[in-house]
């Protein structure tokens, strides 16, 4: 009776122990992916659509970049990529009269660009292993196709330079603390017009913009914070 007494306490202090260690590694495990490491490299791609066309033109393409991030904090990230993707503008004004009258005008837009889009990240965890996040900031474009459909009384002298604002969210879902899979939905808009309309007083300007749906993978580098 003693011997099976024994035997049990042995087979009970085992158990608890498997148990313990099985507990402790899944904490560990946790602690690691809930982890924050200085910098990630990563390339992104998916659908794009610009929502400043309004003659039914073609107006959804592919887009493409890449990204680097830097944590400032445990839930503040900086946030900088290079993107590749199409853009455009079309609008028109019936003729009007008056003293602050105007000529009918019709302009369509058609450009491609690079852009760098900076961005502030503001993430918080949402379930393990899985960061939600929102960001903005503003990304600055150069157009290397610049195509104008305009009627003759409109300028088409303007800047292949310019910076609009953007902003977005998403989620990320971390496989490990070095790398991550995520889903980014983001928007650009106010900023590069391309045309404008109305008067002497009252101008209306109408800007390229664009709506993203990315899916992107990162990689750290192993630089602990």
């Amino acid at each position: 009776m003693k011997h099976k007494f024994s035997s049990l306490l042995i087979l009970i202090l085992f158990c608890f122990a498997r148990n313990k260690a099985q507990s402790q590694k899944i904490i560990d495990l946790n602690k690691t992916h809930n982890s924050k490491w200085h910098c990630y490299f990563g390339v992104e791609g998916g659908f794009n659509h610009i929502t400043t066309f309004s003659f039914g033109e073609k107006s959804n393409y592919k887009q493409y970049g890449a990204l680097a991030e830097f944590y400032l904090s445990r839930n503040v990230v900086l946030c900088a990529r290079i993107k590749y993707f199409d853009t455009g503008v079309s609008f028109s004004q019936k003729a009007t009269s008056g003293w602050f009258g105007q000529d009918a005008h019709k302009g369509i837009f058609r450009g491609r660009v690079i852009s760098i889009p900076i961005n502030l990240k503001i993430e918080r965890q949402i379930f393990p292993h899985i960061q939600g996040y929102f960001k903005f900031g503003w990304a600055r474009n150069r157009e290397i196709k610049s195509e104008y459909d305009f009627t003759t009384n409109l300028r088409t002298d303007y800047s292949k330079l310019y910076t609009n604002f953007n902003m977005g969210m998403g989620f990320s879902y971390f496989i490990n603390a070095n790398v991550a899979v995520y889903i980014d939905l983001e928007n650009y808009y106010f900023g590069g017009a391309k045309g404008q309309s109305g008067g002497l007083i009252f101008v209306r300007n109408y800007y390229p913009g664009n709506n993203h749906l990315s899916l992107g993978a990162k990689f750290s580098l192993g630089l602990r914070k």
